[in-house]
């Protein structure tokens, strides 16, 4: 794997890192999974199947709104 470093954008930058021990394939595949998302987006608070290909979603918005939709993934 290939590293690079970029240089902070300002004197009050942070920095940081995550090293995921896993495969390339691994990764992907439990990135779409989509019942994963409210793992890691913060925001995803619960993701349903409805189907082959169809899932609801439900986002916490501002002000504790939660808002929930029909994806179909095409």
């Amino acid at each position: 794997m290939r590293r690079i470093s970029l240089p902070p954008r300002d004197d009050g930058a942070i920095e940081g890192r995550v090293t995921i021990q896993r495969s390339i394939d691994d990764v992907f595949r439990f990135y779409r999974g989509f019942r994963n998302l409210p793992r890691f987006l913060g925001d995803v608070t619960a993701i349903e199947p409805l189907g082959r290909a169809t899932h609801r979603w439900t986002i916490q918005g501002p002000l504790g709104v939660r808002v929930k939709w029909k994806v179909k993934m095409t």
